[in-house]
């Protein structure tokens, strides 16, 4: 009944009451009443970074009786019974790894056992794979840092600077894979950052249907060309109404993790050959960028091979999908952007215990 509800635009093609009854973040409450220790594991490369880290942050907002789904900063209070662990893996990867069981052992004989292993007492409960560095990471707060700097497109181009001319690229919408890519990068850094947190591509875009399917890559470039994927992520346009109160926000205001409702009372058409506003939401990440290194953003109209929609497009959304094409301004008046979790490499403290496998 769930898959063909899904699959036909039923009630369950939307985050509907059968799957916020699901949410383990909304789960956290219950699980901290209850007096259940947690300790969760999560791969950067894996689909469900987010709900790792969603479900640290949650559970230890719950256990401070602040709101659940509100960014940890810097210097708020957390506790070693909710713990979690991203590693530079893949869905279900080193399971049954060394390293990895006996901190699951470890953590058994401190909540089983009350055995004096220390595990408990830390005020660093969260333990991250720094990608480019090669090294764990122990800290409270996620994302490490609220730092936020915003990029505009252009021509190909990714600059600290408002548009200054009219501009814009095509894009049409394909229902295989090999749809059209817009790609804008970044002049090298001439200095290292720390790519760390959720990122926001925010597009402003006309459409000649009134459905639009737009989604969002985020890499580096070496100086030899290399190019590496960091983060992506996909939003249905009429799933763009923004739930301002469950977004995150940088310290400078700006918007670094837009959260949509994707319910069936949020939806709203688009209106064809109106500029409107997409916020799409790209998976968290913490990357390590050397000097030298350039950021590029990829646009397309398909999700991308490994990733699967929040909200799937109904056989009704599909055909109102069909034949669209989308003009992406970087304009004075509609100026895309992307809001980058960037901070410096210092704001990340090596840890003194090894959390998992490098690779």
């Amino acid at each position: 009944m769930t898959i063909a509800q899904q699959a036909t635009g039923g009630s369950r093609s939307y985050d509907d009451a059968y799957w916020q009854s699901l949410d383990v973040q909304k789960l956290m409450p219950k699980i901290v009443a209850n007096n259940i220790p947690a300790l969760t594991e999560a791969g950067w490369n894996d689909l469900f970074p987010g709900g790792n880290l969603g479900a640290y942050v949650a559970a230890q907002n719950a256990y401070h009786h602040r709101p659940l789904t509100e960014p940890i900063t810097s210097g708020e209070a957390v506790t070693g019974r909710y713990q979690a662990i991203v590693g530079p893996w893949t869905h279900g990867e080193h399971v049954n790894e060394e390293t990895l069981q006996a901190i699951r052992l470890e953590w058994f004989d401190t909540w089983l056992k009350n055995a004096p292993t220390g595990m408990a007492n830390t005020s660093t409960p969260l333990h991250l794979f720094e990608n480019g560095a090669n090294t764990w990471v122990d800290s409270a707060a996620w994302p490490l840092s609220s730092d936020a700097k915003t990029y505009y497109l252009g021509d190909g181009s990714l600059t600290p600077g408002r548009p200054k001319a009219q501009g814009s690229d095509s894009l049409a919408w394909s229902a295989a894979t090999t749809a059209n890519t817009l790609t804008y990068t970044t002049a090298p850094l001439t200095k290292a950052a720390l790519l760390n947190g959720p990122t926001d591509v925010t597009l402003y875009a006309k459409s000649t249907t009134p459905e639009a399917e737009l989604s969002a890559k985020l890499s580096i470039v070496a100086p030899d060309g290399t190019v590496t994927k960091q983060a992506d992520g996909i939003l249905l346009g009429s799933q763009r109404a923004l739930d301002t109160g469950e977004s995150w926000y940088g310290s400078n205001g700006s918007l670094l993790k837009p959260s949509h409702p994707f319910t069936q009372a949020s939806q709203r058409p688009v209106t064809p050959g109106q500029t409107t506003r997409y916020d799409i939401s790209l998976l968290s990440n913490f990357t390590r960028i050397p000097a030298g290194y350039r950021i590029q953003i990829s646009v397309n109209s398909q999700p991308p091979a490994d990733f699967h929609s929040p909200v799937a497009p109904t056989p009704q959304e599909l055909a109102n999908l069909a034949g669209g094409v989308y003009t992406v301004e970087h304009s004075p008046q509609a100026a895309s952007f992307v809001n980058l979790p960037l901070t410096k490499p210092s704001s990340a403290t090596p840890s003194r215990d090894n959390w998992g496998p490098s690779s």
